[in-house]
């Protein structure tokens, strides 16, 4: 059964990263965010075994945090989360956790098969059966999730981890193809949110009074009764 995230998990999180001192984006002080976003990954893989979206974006949110305090980044900056990875040079949380996750499962699919931690994680129950409509997620559900949204096949486990160089070249390729998706998919969102008519290539209603652009007729109707 899944460990929830609780308040306290995150405040011992970030009482450990309360005396960061900011530094500039040039400065050799960055070297440093490896090490924050790496403690923040095994604090999260020791306390929560299976992880759901609403986690995930808990995580993004106090990663980005540390991010920008150590960065020196302020919010009247105007710098978007993609900016400041590219800043920094690292990861998202998201990555990292996959990244994380699939070393450990070749370090699991490599012990021999006496060993208990092997034995639990590829046995089933004899008798049972799970809830229907919404199952607890196991974590088994979330680590094939990962891996179809790095472009792997579950199959992958029974051969590839076996040997580590090859293993971790693929988990490499698939999570650096994984961000520059995710990292696309963001941009495309901010630039739908920005500009939504070069985004979505609909027309444009521009009020006479103002000059506004709306993207419907009926935002323009609405819209003018602000100047009556």
């Amino acid at each position: 059964m899944p460990l929830p995230l609780t308040v306290s998990c995150f405040s011992k999180i970030q009482i450990s990263f309360t005396f960061l001192v900011p530094a500039h984006p040039d400065s050799p002080r960055n070297r440093d965010v490896k090490c924050v976003c790496v403690c923040v990954c095994v604090c999260v893989c020791v306390c929560v075994c299976t992880l759901y979206r609403k986690h995930i974006k808990q995580l993004e949110q106090f990663h980005m945090c540390c991010l920008r305090k150590i960065a020196g980044i302020r919010w009247q900056d105007r710098v978007s989360n993609t900016r400041v990875l590219e800043m920094c040079g690292i990861l998202g949380i998201e990555a990292f956790l996959q990244q994380s996750q699939f070393h450990w499962v070749g370090h699991i699919v490599k012990m021999p098969n006496f060993r208990i931690l092997k034995q639990t994680f590829f046995g089933q129950l004899g008798s049972g059966c799970r809830l229907q409509g919404g199952p607890v997620r196991c974590y088994k559900d979330s680590l094939k999730i990962n891996l179809r949204a790095c472009d792997l096949a579950p199959s992958v486990l029974r051969t590839a981890p076996l040997d580590r160089s090859v293993w971790r070249q693929c988990c490499s390729n698939a999570i650096s193809a994984f961000e520059e998706r995710h990292t696309a998919a963001l941009l495309t969102k901010r630039k739908a949110r920005k500009d939504p008519a070069a985004a979505r290539g609909k027309m444009m209603w521009t009020c006479d009074v103002c000059c506004k652009p709306c993207t419907s007729s009926i935002g323009l109707f609405a819209h003018r009764k602000s100047h009556r």
